[in-house]
């Protein structure tokens, strides 16, 4: 609220973090972000729980307290595990993480492929790099 209730601009609370930087997918502390990765060829967990059908991977399970940030669920069933608590609110934000995802696990196995005498951690940092650019791009343009 302005002093004396004076119209203006509208201010965008983020209590998250201040910057356009894909922390959605990634976490916006180095230990989400590390829950998050497989260590692995600088990709990030997935779930192939449609593998058998050749189905593309979903966000990872959320595992560890299934019940913390997450709707009423059938015990039988878990939310998914991604950078914002927020991701299991609404299906189009789940939709949009998991494309993210995708992406990052795809331009991570392309960098791998032309990068051969790059280490997990640098292929993990670059992809992160062009993911975030790329939510900058569709977030400003």
């Amino acid at each position: 609220i302005r002093p004396k209730c004076l119209l203006g601009h509208r201010a965008q609370i983020n209590l998250i973090t201040s910057a356009i930087d894909a922390s959605f997918v990634y976490g916006s502390t180095k230990q989400q972000a590390n829950k998050l990765r497989t260590f692995s060829e600088g990709k990030m967990k997935v779930w192939n729980y449609f593998e058998e059908l050749k189905l593309k991977p979903l966000l990872p399970p959320k595992l560890e307290e299934p019940d913390k940030d997450c709707l009423a669920r059938p015990k039988d069933l878990f939310c998914f595990e991604a950078g914002d608590v927020r991701v299991n609110e609404q299906t189009h934000l789940t939709v949009l993480h998991t494309i993210y995802l995708r992406e990052h696990n795809r331009i991570a196995k392309q960098l791998a492929k032309i990068n051969l005498e790059w280490d997990d951690e640098r292929i993990y940092h670059e992809t992160r790099h062009i993911v975030a650019a790329c939510v900058q791009h569709v977030a400003v343009n």
